[in-house]
């Protein structure tokens, strides 16, 4: 009997192991909202710590020097810069470090896929993905899956590149993880992403470049967050010049590239409003809200241009441009929608902007 009871307690302590592990859902991708963090490209960092169950990652003290500021935010494809040349894409990451143009990516999403069509960057190289990056959901602990895509690089000289990427993405751990200024989060979950890439270049005088590429990196997500907390990545590959006829001409090691992105202690992937710093935008007054929708401009200069409502279903359910110009308030009735999350995108003299809102 004694050793019935014992057996009884091992399996339940089994099942609640089990039961303990994390699942990653498509709640933690950004698909909405905004987010800042802290980036750098260090020389040599890369340390994404032990893999397994109930881990224990403890970057309170990985301090860098003074890090570069990293602000993403998320918004409806439809409008943005490149929409057109991605016309699959339904949603837009921009991202802004404070130095250069901004980024933006793009991507599409069902209740179980996240599909990566491609980056753009204004003035700079154009990546579009011939076939998609497909990312499933949800994850369960030990779990992998693989998967090729292709696609083309525009650079800003008008050359073409072609390239082929196999990936390999698995949850290989979860646990507690310590940010700087932050409480430790239990229950993060860790996903390795593996990405080796052939990337072929045409040249002059019948030459070609081939670029092969391995990166290597890790997410931290909390469950039911959108956005990652953490991210580390290291990248390694060589270039082999090839003449005409095949014969080797030149092979050179390229520069490795190291780099860690952890949230921002003055924000959180769940904020509304962009952070100190961050490109003009604008406020929503009294949110969540019951039948009026109040938007103000944070710059008296700026002025709307045209107002988009939607939800995170994809649907477009109000669409305003301003009779006045110079307008810098806008009330919209919301009284007939349903409880729940929307979005309202904002095209106004400094650019756009989608901000996340919820109908009480």
């Amino acid at each position: 009997m004694r050793h019935f009871c014992r057996l009884l307690i091992f399996h339940f302590g089994l099942l609640a192991q089990i039961a303990a592990q994390p699942v990653l859902s498509i709640e933690t991708q950004p698909i909405s909202g905004s987010a800042i963090y802290n980036g750098w490209t260090p020389a040599t960092f890369f340390a994404p710590g032990g893999a397994g169950a109930n881990q224990s990652w403890d970057f309170n003290t990985s301090g860098l020097g003074l890090p570069i500021e990293v602000y993403r935010d998320f918004m409806p494809a439809q409008g943005t810069q490149f929409a057109a040349q991605y016309p699959n894409a339904t949603r837009c990451m921009r991202t802004s470090a404070g130095f250069g143009p901004s980024s933006f990516n793009y991507y599409s999403l069902t209740d179980s896929t996240v599909s990566d069509w491609g980056l753009a960057v204004p003035g700079g190289t154009r990546i579009r993905h011939l076939q998609p990056w497909v990312k499933k959901f949800p994850l369960v602990y030990d779990s992998t899956y693989t998967g090729t895509f292709t696609g083309t690089r525009i650079f800003n000289n008008g050359q073409t590149s072609h390239f082929t990427t196999t990936f390999e993405i698995k949850y290989d751990a979860f646990g507690t993880l310590t940010l700087p200024l932050f409480a430790p989060k239990p229950n993060t979950m860790r996903v390795k992403t593996i990405l080796t890439e052939r990337d072929s270049l045409p040249l002059a005088n019948n030459t070609y470049n081939i670029t092969l590429g391995v990166q290597e990196y890790y997410n931290w997500y909390a469950p039911n967050q959108p956005g990652h907390l953490c991210w580390t990545s290291k990248y390694s590959g060589s270039r082999i010049n090839f003449s005409a006829n095949g014969d080797t001409l030149q092979i050179t090691q390229l520069a490795p590239l190291n780099v860690m992105e952890m949230l921002h202690p003055a924000s959180s992937s769940h904020t509304n409003e962009p952070p100190h710093g961050a490109m003009p935008s604008f406020s929503i007054q009294g949110n969540p809200t019951t039948d009026w929708l109040h938007l103000q401009l944070l710059d008296a200069e700026d002025a709307f241009l045209e107002v988009t409502v939607g939800d995170w279903g994809g649907r477009l359910i109000q669409q305003w441009q301003p009779s006045l110009p110079g307008q810098s308030f806008l009330s919209i009735q919301v009284s007939e929608l349903k409880r729940g999350q929307y979005w309202v995108s904002v095209r106004s003299k400094k650019g756009l902007h989608t901000r996340s809102w919820q109908k009480h």
